[in-house]
């Protein structure tokens, strides 16, 4: 609830980033590799890329290896620390919002508090 909107800008944004890259892969390598030969070959590539699994013969073309960097300075440290980001921000509100929370107890007053409501 806290950060839902958060998260759907950073969706979008994820979305945005993905589609860049993609863009970018298969203007460079598109003629030349075959796993970036259309842009649904290059998406593809994206997402075993994202889940950790590199192209084939990636070391061997420099260009290929900065593409490589730059993806993964982008997705794991940019992209990943946006969510991380707007998860602890999201748990401060709520721990913000429990501490000022007036009806909590010490614990034995709570449990005889309950149990009054319940049985009498």
């Amino acid at each position: 609830r806290n950060a839902l909107d958060d998260l759907m800008h950073a969706g979008v944004l994820i979305g945005v980033v993905n589609c860049c890259l993609a863009a970018m892969g298969y203007w460079r390598f598109g003629s030349e590799r075959a796993d970036f030969g259309n842009l649904g070959e290059t998406f593809a590539t994206s997402l075993e890329m994202l889940l950790g699994n590199l192209p084939n013969g990636w070391s061997g073309l420099p260009a290929m290896q900065l593409y490589i960097l730059i993806f993964v300075a982008v997705v794991f440290f940019l992209v990943q620390n946006f969510l991380l980001a707007i998860i602890v921000e999201a748990y401060m509100t709520v721990r913000g919002e429990y501490v000022a929370l007036e009806t909590e107890q010490q614990f034995p007053v709570d449990v005889w508090n309950s149990f009054q409501a319940h049985i009498m």
